[in-house]
């Protein structure tokens, strides 16, 4: 049912600020979809870099699974309690960070020594 109480201005977005929204959702999880594939793209070098049995190849995957699973229920219990916009911008500098990382490690020589800042966490202070 369709509320009658008065609607505020600062309430009501624009047309550009729902597309500009909707083009950053869709860049996150068009990155997101692309990095669940980058275990499945890279299996065979990794498993033949570790020596890995198929068994062994396929248990990769169980831990990025099992994170999926448990952050699941946790993540949608603290998306009904808290602001979603607080939850939705600390994931995307979350996985902007993951991002960022995976990147690096790209651009890296095979050869080369990691640099010295390998492993540090980025740490958001608000």
């Amino acid at each position: 049912m369709a509320s009658n109480a008065p609607v505020n201005a600062d309430d009501v977005s624009t047309i550009g600020q729902r597309w500009y929204v909707l083009f950053i959702m869709m860049l996150v999880y068009t990155i997101s979809i692309a990095d669940r594939y980058v275990l499945s793209t890279l299996l065979g070098p990794i498993s033949k870099e570790l020596n890995l049995s198929d068994i062994g190849a396929a248990s990769l995957g169980i831990p990025l699974a099992l994170f999926y699973v448990t952050m699941g229920i946790p993540l949608s219990w603290l998306c009904d309690r808290t602001n979603r916009r607080n939850l939705l911008a600390a994931s995307v500098v979350n996985h902007l960070d993951q991002v960022h990382a995976d990147a690096a490690g790209l651009t890296l020589d095979p050869t080369s020594q990691p640099p010295d800042d390998a492993g540090k966490v980025l740490v958001v202070q608000g």
